[in-house]
This record gives structure tokens, sequence and C-alpha cells, in this order.
């Protein structure tokens, strides 16, 4: 039997044994509040009955017209009283009735006693005055009286025996209620004992068992309440635990394999932090520092070609022109390189700038470029962005310039782009130039790769480089559009971070 079962049946159990028990004291109280108003009954009765006793005894020595009112008013009220009397016993119904008689013939005689009187006399008449015959009736009536006072003392006795007997019985009941009640308790607490207590501490006493480190001991029980199964699925849970602790060894060494594998790749990631900062290092102080012999060499080649032009033979200006045009490429890489490796090195904090002046100043920038080519340029409204303005520009710079840079045979038509993607903002620059084939897409981003000969388009091929390690740096990533056939398209994003955008009408920039 479940648990919940038990206590409520005990419950009811008790709720019934205890409204038993007060109905039964309800019903022996109510019977003994009956039973006292019988006795104050039959002693209102006596009483009465001693007034009528004294009156009589008047009318013996005076009669008059008061005491006989008086006698009457005394007699009808014993007459009320014994017909409100609820009799119980055969005896007091028989007292009673012998009572009612009594009381019927007292009032028989003092009516005679009126007939033979003389009552209009406002003095008293002294009784023996009169004939016998009145003397006899107060006698009769006196002795009718004493009768009636000796049955309702009898009456009273019978009543008072009757309430002791009920008194008796109440006690009595209390009595055995009482120990009723204990035992219902007893057994609800022997039940609560069993059911309950002892197979919580049979579990108590497993548990801690289970808890010492016997994962192999079991604490079920066979009972189908909760406690049972509350045992059976501790038992459970404890033979899971024995499975999963079987290969804990292996669980920790495989943890310490980890733990020793993230610390050789932190060592290693600082490493390379630490060389990656080196290395940029390395690359601004090498270019900063080949920029002065470099310039030397540029001059003086320079300073040759001009002099000895057309004074030595045609090989001798051949090389000449091979190293000056070394020389100005080799200034070109070193100066690419030098901006590169300031991405890191010479970084600004980042701030809430508004990218419509960023394109505009990028824009400024490359105004003679986009006049000689005859570009068109189109402009959404630009938001506001965290970023390094200076950095920024750059990237719209190298975007805008490939994009006039590698025009086909129609004017350049380039539209700069924005869109809301979320969290972040996806920035795009298009054009109608000559593309790149998809092949490429990840190549381009390399450092100095180029996709044409010198001949065909300047440059060192540093600058996507340069972008994508700008946006990088801002937390963006950087892209090729490889579905966009019409030119190219590169797309780049930048982190909102609650960001408002900055309203402006399109910008256009046409050549002029």
């Amino acid at each position: 039997m479940r648990i919940r079962t038990k206590l409520h049946l005990s419950t009811a159990a008790a709720i019934v044994g205890a409204l038993a028990v007060g109905i039964i004291l309800f019903r022996a109280v109510q019977r003994l509040d009956t039973e006292l108003g019988s006795i104050e009954t039959v002693d209102r009765a006596v009483g009465t009955l001693f007034d009528l006793n004294i009156l009589t005894h008047e009318l013996m020595t005076a009669h008059t017209q008061r005491v006989a009112r008086q006698w009457e008013a005394s007699h009808r009220q014993v007459g009320r009283i014994l017909t409100d009397y609820q009799p119980v016993t055969v005896t007091e119904r028989r007292l009673i009735q012998r009572m009612m008689e009594h009381h019927y013939r007292a009032a028989l005689l003092f009516e005679r006693l009126l007939e033979v009187s003389d009552t209009s006399s406002p003095k008293p008449v002294s009784v023996a005055s009169n004939n016998g015959l009145t003397q006899r009736l107060v006698s009769q009536i006196t002795i009718v009286l004493r009768t009636m006072t000796s049955e309702s003392e009898q009456l009273y006795a019978a009543t008072y025996r009757r309430i002791t007997r009920l008194q008796k019985q109440a006690v009595g009941m209390a009595v055995v209620c009482s120990v009723g009640m204990a035992l219902v308790v007893t057994c609800l607490a022997a039940l609560i004992g069993i059911g309950l207590v002892k197979p919580l501490s049979q579990l108590r006493e497993g548990i801690q068992i289970v808890g010492n480190g016997n994962l192999e001991h079991t604490v079920g029980t066979e009972k189908q309440d909760e406690i049972g199964d509350l045992s059976r699925t501790f038992d459970i849970m404890t033979e899971r635990l024995r499975h999963t602790m079987a290969s804990r060894d292996e669980l920790a060494a495989e943890i310490q394999e980890r733990k020793k594998a993230q610390k050789e790749l932190q060592s290693t990631l600082q490493d390379l932090k630490r060389s990656n900062a080196e290395l940029e290092q390395f690359a601004y102080v090498a270019s900063h520092d080949l920029q002065e012999p470099l310039r030397m060499v540029n001059s003086y080649v320079q300073l040759l070609a001009r002099r000895y032009e057309g004074k030595l033979d045609e090989d001798a200006d051949k090389y000449i022109g091979f190293a000056v045009d070394g020389a100005t490429r080799m200034q070109a890489l070193i100066n690419d390189l030098l901006t590169y490796s300031r991405v890191g090195t010479r970084a600004k904090p980042l701030k809430l700038v508004d990218c419509n002046s960023i394109v505009d100043q990028a824009l400024k920038n490359l105004e003679l470029t986009i006049r000689e080519a005859g570009a068109d340029i189109t402009c959404d409204s630009m938001p506001a962005v965290h970023a390094d303005s200076g950095q920024l520009v750059q990237v719209f710079q190298n975007l805008v310039a490939n994009a006039v840079k590698f025009r086909g045979d129609t004017p350049p038509r380039i539209h700069i782009g924005v869109e809301d993607d979320g969290d972040t903002w996806r920035f795009s620059v298009q054009d109608n130039g000559i593309g790149i084939e998809p092949k490429y897409a990840n190549r381009i981003f390399a450092i100095f790769q180029r996709l044409h000969s010198r001949t065909e388009f300047s440059g060192t091929g540093i600058g996507l480089a340069v972008c994508k390690k700008i946006v990088e740096r801002h937390g963006g990533t950087i892209w090729l559009d490889t579905t966009y056939s019409d030119g190219t398209r590169f797309y780049f994003t930048l982190p909102k971070e609650g960001q408002d955008a900055y309203e402006r009408t399109p910008h256009t920039d046409s050549p002029g």
C-alpha cells in the first residue's frame, strides 16, 4: 500500500474516531442536561407544595379571600409543573399519575370548602367557629397535600438516582473514549513507525554505506510504496555510478593528456603571437631602415641614367634602365610592406565614426584617379561604426582604387553599399570591371600575390592583404562574391555594437 493511502486511511480513522467520541459525549451531556432540568422541575413542585401546605394551615386559622386566591395560584402552578414533567421510568409515570389524581382531589376539596365557607367577609373567620364539615375539608386537603409532598420527594429521589447513574455513565464513556483515542493514536504511531521510520532508517544506513565507497551495496526493499520506489531508484543510480567509476582512471588520464595538450597549445599560441609581433616589428624596422640606402641607390642609378644616356652603348642604357626600374619597384615594395606592418604597430583605438565621412575622405584621396578614369561612383547612406578612422579610409580607398584600376573597355561604374546583417553591418564595393575568377578568391588576399603582370597593371599585390588585416583587426571578415559575374564585388563586415546610423542623401561622385 502506498504511503499516501496509509496516511489518508489513518487520518480518516482518526477523524471518524474523534467524531464518534464527540457524538457520544455530546449525547451524554445532552441527556444529563435534560435530567438536570427534570430535577429542577421536581424541586419547584416540592417548593410549591410546601407553599400550599403553609396556605392550607392559614386556612385553618384564618379563612380569607386573599389566602384563597394564593392557594388557587399555587395549586395551578403545581398542575402546570406536573403537566410539563416528562417521566422516564415506570415508577416516575406512576408517581406523576398519582400526584395528578391527588392534585385533582385537592382541587375538588378546595371548591367544596369555598362553597361552605363565607369568604365574602373582609375579616378573617376562624374555621373552628364554623361547622365540622369545613374543618374536615381542610384536614382532608392537608392530608392530600402531604401525600403529594411525599410523592414529589420520591420523584425527586428517583430523578436524582437517574442523574447520578447518568453521571457515572458519562464518566465511564469519557474514560472509554479516552482509552480508545489513546489506542488509535498508538496504532497510528506504530503504523507510521513500521511503514515510514524503519524503512527510512534502512534507506539512510544504505546511503551512508554507499557514500563511504561501497558501490556494491543495495538499499532497495520489496515495499511497493514511495520509499520502496526511492530505494530502487537509488540502487539504479548506484549501478550507473559504478559503471561510470569503472572508467574513471581512463577518463582522468585522458583529462590529464588534454590539459597537457591545451597547455602546450597555449604555449604555442603565445609563441606564435610573440613571433607575429616580432615579425611585424622586424618588417617595420627592416622596411624603415632600407628606405635610406634604397633612396641613395635609386638616386645614383637615376643620375647615371641621366648623365650617360646615349654616351654608352645600347646594352649599357638597357642595363641602367633595368637598375632604375628594379630600384623603383623595390622602393614600392618596401613602402607597401611598411604600410602592412603598420596595421598592427601603428593602430589607433577604435571609436565611433561616421562611415559617410570615411567614404568621402577615401574618394577625395582618389579624386584625380577617379576623374582621369571617368568613373561613376554611387554610395548608400552609411551607418556609424566603432573603428580606426584612418585604417577604415584605407580599406575603402584600396577597394575603390582596385575597381578603377581593373576596369574594362567601358567607363567604371562603382557602387558602395551597406546592408543590416543582424549583429553586423555588411559593406560592399562592386564594379563593372574585368572581374576575378572564383578559383583565385582566397589567393588574392595573400601578401604580394598578383594575378596580372606588371606590364598589364601596376602595383605590388599588397592592397587586399592590407584590407583583410584591417577588417579582421576590427572583428569582421572580408571576401570575394564569387556569384557576381558582371564585374567584381567585395564584401566585408563590421560589428554593430549598438551604433546608430547617420542619415544622409545617397552620394554620387562623377568625373568633372
